[in-house]
């Protein structure tokens, strides 16, 4: 069973949340955000431990893999630095797009888990919606 946090649990993170809560495979351990009555409300609604420090939560908790859900311009400026830090920590990241809204630390990011050997995946979900093909 995978040991999951997610960083960012507003809209998108909230939907990561519910998917890792009903995976079998998959055990929620630990959500983190800025704001501590979000990162608390929802670690009461599921049972996961609440943080608002990234560098905490990967200190603490055992995870094999977490989700990046931030936010940021187009929601995607603020993903370099909790994902820098998980890939360094050896976790697996898995974010939401875009990746970053610039190319030099997209390719940043890569480098990192391929240097590191962990998985950087990121969430397209309209990839296959017949628009976006």
């Amino acid at each position: 069973m995978l040991r999951v946090g997610v960083i960012g649990v507003n809209n998108i993170g909230r939907i990561h949340t519910a998917i890792y809560r009903d995976d079998p495979l998959a055990d929620l351990v630990a959500v983190c955000d800025l704001l501590p009555e979000r990162a608390k409300s929802v670690s009461a609604e599921l049972g996961a431990r609440a943080y608002t420090s990234v560098a905490e939560m990967l200190a603490v908790e055992n995870l094999d893999c977490v989700s990046v859900a931030t936010a940021g311009v187009e929601n995607g400026s603020h993903d370099y630095e909790p994902t820098m830090e998980a890939i360094a920590a050896g976790l697996s990241v898995l974010c939401e797009k875009p990746l970053s809204n610039e190319i030099e630390r997209a390719r940043e990011m890569v480098r990192a888990a391929a240097d590191r050997g962990v998985y950087l995946g990121v969430d397209l979900n309209h990839r296959l919606v017949p628009f976006a093909a």
